[in-house]
């Protein structure tokens, strides 16, 4: 599973329920169902904000909250497409330019120069996709510039950082299957390499508002 998709759930579900810092290996486990599926990531998102539309009367405390919900999105999305576009799905969001502002702020802030320059470039790749550009568009552009700052990484670095996600999430890992376990694990070095750039979870999620 593509860890830009755990990673993507995994922000809009624990922002929604105002919970936890990750998901449990349950909820891992459901979106990696989701995935192998064929259920793109905004159609999970949109099944995530429909279940959130009136507030629950408690926290959820997993996934399972909204999977009728984003099971309902899927189908209404399928019809869409057996349908040829009558209703398709709705227009692109306008994600290239909040998502190049906010790399070149975090260009501005870094003092690492390499990095610096990454997120320059990345910042004009968006900017040359247009105001309509959609997500998958800003995302593929983001998923290079994780590749880039990867490989800017010392060994030593590298390492600290996964020595420091084993031991915050030892008791996730104690409870995951091994497939899982990885895919926790690759999503939390991202996250890590997000916050050393200065950047949100998502950069196609900034033109929805917040992050």
């Amino acid at each position: 599973m593509d860890t830009a998709y755990l990673a993507a759930v995994e922000r809009a579900f624990l922002q929604r329920a105002g919970r936890g810092l990750m998901l449990s290996p349950a909820d891992i486990a459901l979106v990696t169902q989701w995935a192998r599926a064929g259920v793109p990531v905004g159609v999970v998102l949109e099944g995530i904000e429909a279940a959130f539309v009136r507030p629950p009367s408690r926290a959820p405390r997993g996934l399972s909250y909204v999977r009728a919900s984003v099971e309902a999105a899927f189908s209404a999305y399928r019809a869409r497409q057996a349908g040829g576009g009558a209703s398709g799905p709705a227009a692109p969001r306008a994600v290239a330019e909040p998502a190049a502002r906010r790399l070149t702020e975090a260009a501005e802030a870094q003092a690492d120069a390499l990095v610096a320059q990454a997120l320059r470039d990345a910042a004009r790749a968006c900017e040359a996709l247009g105001e309509l550009a959609d997500a998958a568009s800003v995302d593929a552009i983001e998923r290079a510039l994780l590749d880039r700052l990867r490989a800017h990484l010392s060994p030593s670095d590298a390492g600290a950082m996964l020595r420091e996600i084993d031991a915050r999430c030892a008791q996730e890992r104690r409870g995951s299957s091994p497939e899982v376990w990885l895919s926790v694990r690759e999503a939390q070095f991202e996250r890590a390499l997000r916050a050393r750039a200065g950047l949100p979870a998502r950069l196609a999620d900034i033109g929805g508002g917040g992050f």
